[in-house]
């Protein structure tokens, strides 16, 4: 279904998919740990819609991986999909960087930049910075500055 609605070339939200099974929204929220799922394992690509809305997920616009649509119309098998490595701290930090300066500019909501932050954390816990950061014990409440 995914791919059908993909398929035109451009991208997919929630949204869509709610006007295209005509249900409640709530029903598709249901389904938001599989879209993050296939995200993270590349199959889904996702980036901030334009149109800011202040509800978490819902400035998420999805689209399939080229090699995943190439795959599908060929009928060949499922490639492999590479996802993004962190080579090193400093790449992380550049990361956590940018997600920064993303929250600064108005591109990605609080919520969005707990996330990903959290999400590149735990993604990146072999990092001796990483392992003496968390010793702490901070919660995130400890970590934002007001």
């Amino acid at each position: 279904m995914v791919f059908a609605l993909n398929y035109k070339g451009g991208t997919f939200d929630l949204n869509d998919l709610i006007d295209y099974f005509d249900c409640n929204p709530i029903k598709i929220l249901e389904y938001s740990d599989d879209f993050e799922y296939l995200h993270n394992i590349g199959i889904l690509d996702k980036k901030n819609s334009r149109h800011r809305v202040k509800l978490a997920g819902a400035n998420d616009q999805f689209f399939i991986h080229e090699k995943i649509t190439e795959a599908i119309g060929h009928n060949k098998p499922l490639p492999k999909i590479d996802t993004k490595k962190i080579n090193g701290i400093i790449d992380l930090l550049e990361q956590l960087y940018k997600l920064g300066d993303q929250r600064d500019d108005d591109k990605i909501s609080i919520f969005e930049l707990f996330r990903e932050i959290e999400k590149l954390i735990t993604d990146n816990t072999h990092f001796m910075l990483i392992i003496k950061v968390k010793q702490f014990n901070l919660s995130t409440e400890d970590t934002v500055s007001s």
